[in-house]
C-alpha cells in the first residue's frame, strides 16, 4: 500500500490578527517577517515582543512559526545581521527562511534554528537541492518555475523537505528576481521594495513607425490557485504547501486557508482510508473566486506557464464580495460583536466565512453599536452588534455581497 503523508499547510501572517486567523482556520504553520531583513517591509511585520507572543501562541496550539530573513543584503547591511540573528535565536522560531548564502553561513554560526531555503534562491533541480542540504538546510522552497513532476524528481533524488507555493500572487519573474522596480521607482525588489511595475499598462509601439499598436498589462500574471491539485501534492510527496500573501487581509487568510484545509483533510482521508471525499472542490474554488483576485492560473504546476497565465484585460482586481469585518466575540444564542472594516448599512446582504465553510447569507437588520444602541449605518473601525448566527465562531470573517462585481 502506498505510504502517504499529509502536507503541512503553511499560511502567511502579516500581523498578529492574521496569525490568529490562520490558526483558527487550520494552518499548521505560518510565516512572518521581522522588522528587518524581510522582503515584505511594507507589511505590518513583528517586533521582538510580538514575535515571542506569536511563537508562544503557535506552540500552545501545536503549530509552528517560520521567520523570513530572505532579503539579499548588501555589504552595508552585514554588520547588523549577526546581532539580529542572535535575537532570533533567543526568541526561538521553528525555522528561518533564507535566500542568501552569506546569510545562511551567519545563521548557522549564530543560531541553532532550522533553515529553509527561500524560493528566491531558485532551487530548480536535485544538484542545487543536495548542495543546500550539505550546507545545512532542512527544507527548500522550490522555484515557482517548476511543475509538480519536476518537484517529484527532486524529491526522488534529494533527502530534503520540499515546499512549494500552492496559492496567491505570482510574478512573471517566477522566482522573484525581478528588477523592474529598481529602474522605474528606484526601489530594489530584492530588498523588499517592489512596487509591482509588472502590473502597469504598457504601450506596445511599432518599431518602424513608433505608432502605438496596443496598450495592455503585458506582464500582469494571474493569481495562482491549485486547490484542484491537492491529490497530486499528496501523491507526489510534497512536504509543505505555501500560501502567498503577507500583505493580504483577514478575509483572504480565512477563505484560502479554510478551503485548502478542508480539501487537504478530505482528499487525504479518501486516499488513505478509501472514504469518499467530503468536500466539493469546485464549490470551494468558487468561494475563493468571490474575493479580490486577478483571475486564476495553475502557474507552472501542471505545465510551463505561458500566455494563458497572464491577465491582459485589466491590471487590477475583481471581486463580488468585500471584507466587511471580523467576529471578535460570540455571545451564545444572543449576539455577535464584529470589528467593522467596511461601511455597512441596514439591508446589506452579508455572510460569514467560518472554519467549516460559508454561512447562509443574512440581511443586516437590528444593527446596534456595542452598547446596544440601534443604528442604520456603521462606519469602519467600530464594533457592530448583530443578532446571533448559528455556527459562527470568534475570528470568523464577515463578507459584504456587492450589488455588482467590481474591478479595481
Amino acid at each position: 500500500m502506498e505510504t502517504l503523508v499529509k502536507p503541512e499547510l503553511l499560511a502567511p501572517a502579516g500581523c498578529m490578527q492574521r496569525l490568529r486567523t490562520a490558526f483558527a482556520f487550520g494552518a499548521d504553520a505560518v510565516y512572518i517577517g521581522g522588522t528587518k531583513f524581510s522582503l515584505r517591509k511594507n507589511a505590518d511585520n513583528f517586533n521582538a515582543k510580538e514575535m515571542r507572543q506569536a511563537i508562544d501562541l503557535a506552540h500552545s496550539l501545536g503549530r509552528k512559526v517560520y521567520v523570513t530573513v530572505n532579503v539579499y543584503p548588501l555589504e552595508r547591511d552585514m554588520p547588523e545581521l549577526p546581532t539580529y540573528l542572535k535575537e532570533l535565536d533567543a526568541i526561538g522560531p521553528d525555522a528561518l527562511i533564507i535566500s542568501d548564502l552569506g546569510v545562511m553561513r551567519l545563521a548557522k554560526e549564530h543560531t541553532s534554528i532550522p533553515l529553509h531555503v527561500s524560493t528566491q534562491a531558485s532551487v530548480l533541480h536535485e544538484h542545487t537541492a543536495n548542495w543546500w542540504k550539505a550546507l545545512g538546510a532542512k527544507r527548500i522552497v522550490v522555484g515557482r518555475e517548476l511543475s509538480l513532476d519536476e518537484c517529484q524528481e527532486i524529491r526522488q533524488h534529494s533527502d530534503i523537505e520540499i515546499e512549494t507555493f500552492c496559492h496567491g500572487s505570482m510574478c512573471t519573474s517566477h522566482s522573484g528576481k525581478c528588477v523592474i522596480s529598481n529602474y522605474t521607482a528606484g526601489r530594489d525588489s530584492n530588498r523588499g521594495g517592489c512596487v509591482q511595475t509588472c502590473r502597469y499598462v504598457f504601450d506596445v509601439h511599432d518599431p518602424d513607425t513608433d505608432a502605438v499598436d496596443y496598450s495592455a498589462p503585458i506582464m500582469n500574471s494571474k493569481d495562482l490557485m491549485s486547490l484542484q491539485l491537492v491529490e497530486s501534492f499528496i501523491r507526489q510527496g510534497i512536504d509543505s504547501l505555501k500560501i502567498e500573501g503577507r500583505m493580504k487581509s483577514e478575509l483572504y487568510v480565512a477563505t484560502v486557508v479554510g478551503a485548502y484545509r478542508r480539501a487537504l483533510d478530505a482528499v487525504f482521508d479518501q486516499l488513505q482510508n478509501g472514504k469518499e471525499a467530503s468536500v466539493d472542490i469546485e464549490a470551494e474554488m468558487r468561494e475563493i473566486e468571490r474575493m479580490s483576485n486577478r483571475q486564476f492560473t495553475t502557474g507552472s504546476l501542471e505545465e510551463r506557464a505561458f500566455a494563458s497565465s497572464i491577465n491582459y484585460d485589466f491590471p487590477g482586481y475583481q471581486k463580488s464580495h468585500a471584507f466587511a469585518g471580523q467576529v471578535l466575540v460570540v455571545i451564545p444564542d444572543e449576539a455577535l460583536l464584529v470589528q467593522v472594516r467596511h461601511p455597512l448599512k441596514e439591508g446589506d446582504q452579508c455572510d460569514f466565512v467560518t472554519p467549516s465553510g460559508v454561512s447562509t447569507e443574512i440581511r443586516l437588520e437590528n444593527m446596534a453599536d456595542v452598547n446596544g444602541n440601534g443604528l442604520e449605518n456603521m462606519p469602519p473601525n467600530r464594533i457592530l452588534r448583530l443578532p446571533f448566527v448559528d455556527a459562527v465562531s470568534p475570528l470568523s470573517v464577515m463578507r459584504l455581497r456587492l450589488t455588482e462585481a467590481v474591478c479595481t
